[in-house]
């Protein structure tokens, strides 16, 4: 199958091969000491799961990542990077998360690996917890 009869498409016909495609890539792509994790939110612990990860150094230090997120629609998966918790909670500031956005078959075309490499070598991790 050519790559362009992808375009446009979502990453799975459903968020569950969605969720399984992408932890299973990511654990492979991770760099060694690091670890994959589905991002759950503790200020909402109620609300209908995300579609997130966070890939995290348990060896160096817990409280930095990179997020991965991917769209409600399957089609962006999303990388967040250089974010932080300081300052007060509920901040725009800490709502406009930088991010770095790629289509979902872009993602198919280039591969998880090369996409979280890209992320990881141009850009700082998140930085949590600095209250």
């Amino acid at each position: 199958m050519m790559w362009t009869e992808n375009i446009g498409k979502p990453l799975c016909p459903t968020r569950e091969e969605a969720e399984q495609y992408i932890t299973e890539e990511l654990t492979k792509a991770a760099p060694e000491g690091w670890v994959v994790q589905r991002y759950k939110d503790p200020m909402f612990p109620a609300a209908a799961p995300r579609m997130s990860w966070a890939v995290s150094s348990n060896e160096t230090d817990p409280t930095r990542d990179y997020g991965v997120r991917l769209s409600a629609s399957l089609e962006f998966v999303i990388f967040t990077y250089g974010n932080d918790g300081a300052g007060p909670a509920d901040s725009i500031r800490q709502a406009l998360q930088q991010a770095r956005v790629i289509e979902a078959w872009e993602l198919r075309r280039y591969g998880m690996p090369a996409c979280l490499e890209y992320v990881m070598s141009n850009c700082n991790p998140n930085q949590w917890f600095l209250t």
